[in-house]
């Protein structure tokens, strides 16, 4: 592969090239990218053929006044370009490309990250941000582009539709007011998960279409009628409170076919790589729902999914899955329980009120800080033998906080965090039921709030388990509706952070996602239930999530780990010792 900057190879003006009215008024933050090489249908960023790639990026004038520089502006303030001759960069790949996949997943996550200030320079400001609500498809970005020629070339995946799935029957068409707890999480952007369904013998031998499209789309449109926020848009533009625009746009539905099998998958584990391959793009960012449908060589089906987390949280995404899943399967038989779409019963005060003993007892604020080195993602299992013995060395506690204190100890340890040092764990709390009035069953929406356990290190590492244990039960039992109804508050008063939400958390904080008990394994379309589930990709080091084992794993308890790659060896021989120290 070759990469290196054409010049012009005669003398050329060098000069600041004025923009008229016409140039300036076009979108900012725009470059074109075009592929000579074949299957270019659409502009592309890798192909298997020889092919050049050229990209053009307008290096601004940089005039110092004072202390301040002022980029891509002329004297006047008005924006130009620099005719420096340094502009084009031109790519060569060669036919047997091969690519290193944590490189290359590095790259663009370092891309992604410096975007707007890489973009800003061709404008000479930030890159500006065009409505959410517009109704037209924008653009595809380079992103998006290379995501598809990677997916395509690379990986074997190959798209086959695109297209957005309307529900079935006229629903309301207006702005869906959101919570302090939705609004919270508006900075999160979306959750990727993943579902592999194998083709047993024998759906094999039935005259059957395993997961029919045209059936998959009828029922989703069919769920989509309760469930109409799904196919609205995510309104947010700084200058008003963030909604929902339920104008039944549609959700986003991708088909695709890959040469992979479910058995490349028996190490499942999330990886910007799965996520790539098995979950569709959102583009624009305001589209609240995805699915990708991916046939796989052996048969079987990788099912990806992506919601917005300012829409819904865990629960109510289950409670979607389940109802589409059983429209496809049982058809006019299907039972539906209803969502309620009232988010006003989770209304701040006027004004609001804020309980002192909330800042100690709750998590108000992802603290995020930058990443220190490679992140790694890991799944431990703990079996039910070893689950069992965990418990009984806590004293009978809950499998969620015996496991937690575990993984709080191993963390402690493997960073060898200073013994005086303090450390947290923080866990989201469904508060349906704890609120007062209670919620609805089928409160559809975030209603979620993270409390906070913090202790001394010294007391996690050479303290007993029972006591780590007991100290996070404890918690789970002390906070009233009153304690409730203040974080409410306070994230009324917060509003949302326009800062995305990328970055770790510190090596001190742990945090424990819980979806035990949640039904995320009953979706069946009516050709069985997924053999295995995960998230697509987990990118924060100090984030767990904790889910029921498969009948592969014996039941028991999974554990999804994200850490530094450093960390996460010594994490894991701690994890295990600890566990065969507990059947002993």
């Amino acid at each position: 592969m070759e990469s290196c900057f054409v010049m012009p190879h005669e003398d050329t003006p060098r000069q600041g090239l004025w923009l008229s009215p016409l140039d300036i008024f076009l979108p900012t933050g725009r470059c074109q990218c075009r592929s000579l090489g074949r299957k270019a249908k659409a502009p592309v960023v890798f192909s298997t053929s020889w092919q050049a790639v050229s990209v053009y990026f307008s290096r601004p004038i940089e005039n110092q006044s004072g202390t301040e520089w002022t980029k891509g502006v002329d004297s006047n303030g008005r924006p130009d370009i620099d005719c420096n001759v340094e502009d084009t960069f031109f790519i060569v790949v060669p036919s047997k490309l091969t690519v290193d996949r944590d490189a290359f997943s590095h790259l663009k996550a370092e891309t992604e990250r410096h975007r707007h200030r890489l973009l800003g320079k061709v404008t000479g400001g930030e890159a500006a941000e065009q409505p959410t609500t517009a109704r037209r498809r924008r653009p595809a970005s380079i992103f998006l582009l290379m995501d598809k020629a990677l997916k395509s070339e690379i990986e074997g995946v190959e798209e086959i539709e695109s297209c957005f799935i309307a529900p079935s029957e006229d629903t309301p068409r207006q702005g869906l007011w959101l919570s302090p707890l939705d609004i919270v999480l508006a900075n999160r952007g979306h959750t990727p998960n993943v579902y592999f369904y194998r083709r047993d013998v024998v759906a094999a031998s039935a005259n059957t279409d395993f997961f029919e499209v045209g059936r998959i789309k009828e029922a989703m449109a069919k769920a989509l009628v309760a469930f109409y926020p799904l196919a609205g848009r995510l309104h947010v533009d700084g200058s008003s409170r963030p909604k929902i625009e339920c104008n039944a746009e549609g959700a986003l539905f991708v088909v695709a076919r890959s040469e992979l099998t479910v058995n490349d998958f028996s190490d499942l584990k999330p990886s910007p790589e799965l996520r790539r391959l098995f979950v569709p793009r959102i583009e624009p960012v305001s589209i609240v729902l995805g699915i990708q449908v991916t046939f796989l060589s052996c048969g079987g089906v990788a099912l990806g999914t992506v919601l917005h987390h300012a829409a819904i949280d865990a629960l109510s995404a289950c409670h979607f899955l389940q109802t589409w899943s059983s429209f496809c399967r049982d058809g006019e038989a299907a039972v539906v329980d209803l969502p309620c779409h009232d988010r006003t019963l989770l209304r701040a005060r006027s004004p609001p009120v804020v309980h002192p003993d909330v800042h100690s007892m709750f998590s108000l604020k992802l603290n995020l800080c930058e990443p220190s080195g490679p992140i790694s993602t890991k799944i431990f299992t703990i079996s039910v033998h070893q689950l069992a013995a965990l418990k009984q060395i806590c004293g009978g506690m809950s499998t969620f906080c015996a496991v937690s204190a575990l993984v709080w100890q191993c963390m402690c340890v493997a960073r060898q965090l200073p013994l005086d040092a303090e450390t947290c764990v923080t866990f989201p709390v469904n508060i349906r039921r704890r609120v007062t009035p209670p919620l609805p069953d089928r409160y559809f929406g975030n209603a979620l709030v993270i409390m906070k356990v913090a202790s001394m290190v010294r007391d996690v590492v050479l303290g007993m388990l029972a006591a780590s244990a007991a100290q996070i039960k404890s918690t789970l039992g002390r906070f009233d509706a009153e304690l409730l109804q203040s974080v409410i508050d306070y994230n009324e008063i917060a509003g949302m952070s326009n800062k995305p939400a990328k970055g770790n958390l510190p090596d001190t904080e742990l945090r424990m996602i819980g979806w035990l008990g949640m039904p995320v394994y009953d979706v069946d379309f009516g050709w069985g239930k997924p053999e295995v589930m995960s998230r697509a990709e987990s990118v924060r080091s100090g984030f767990v999530y904790m889910m029921d084992g498969t009948d592969n794993d014996g039941g028991g308890v999974r554990v999804l780990m994200c850490m530094e790659a450093r960390k996460m060896e010594e994490f894991e021989r701690l994890q295990y010792f600890l566990m065969d120290k507990a059947l002993k």
